[in-house]
């Protein structure tokens, strides 16, 4: 069987001058196609910040229709399909472990070309890592006795500095008396 689609027609102007109107030809409550007069596709898209999809892409030709065949807009209603120039409202899903960043949703887009893009954009707080322990579960690990220095002590790197300085002065001290 052969998918009858409607043609799309597309004025010079959106705002369609000439008042032409859609069309369906119909013969016995059989719909054999027609025509739509300057209608619009939405493409929605939904990707992290680094964008990674995380979830399929969307295209949709009107209210609950995602494409131009007759077969699947079953009222015949010509109406519920997008037309260039129209407003419409998106909303963008949730996303399990992730937030919505931008558009803000519900999203209200000027559909301004015969093939719009709508991009939702989310964002992934960082999940705290299971592994790393918490104050509560190093109340009762053994510690190590105290070393005398203070925890994120800065003094102690040029200290180690100096100190390899110093050996490294009494190797060539001890070389020098050596040759004595």
């Amino acid at each position: 069987m052969a998918t009858i689609e409607y043609v799309r027609l597309h004025t010079n102007s959106p705002s369609n001058p000439n008042n032409l109107q859609d069309s369906m030809f119909m013969d016995d409550d059989i719909n054999y196609g027609g025509h739509l007069i300057n209608p619009a596709q939405v493409t929605v898209n939904y990707a992290d910040t680094a964008g990674k999809e995380l979830a399929p892409s969307v295209t949709m030709t009107g209210v609950g229709l995602s494409s131009y065949k007759v077969s699947e807009n079953d009222t015949n209603d010509l109406s519920r399909y997008f037309r260039i120039g129209a407003t419409q409202q998106f909303t963008a899903p949730q996303i399990s472990g992730y937030s919505i960043i931008t558009p803000t949703s519900p999203y209200t887009y000027t559909l301004a070309n015969a093939i719009n893009t709508v991009n939702f954009t989310y964002s992934n707080p960082t999940p705290a890592n299971p592994n790393t322990p918490t104050n509560a579960s190093l109340q009762n690990v053994p510690r190590a006795p105290d070393s005398g220095v203070a925890k994120n002590n800065t003094n102690l790197v040029p200290v180690l500095a100096i100190s390899s300085t110093l050996l490294a002065l009494a190797g060539v001290m001890l070389r020098a008396l050596r040759k004595y």
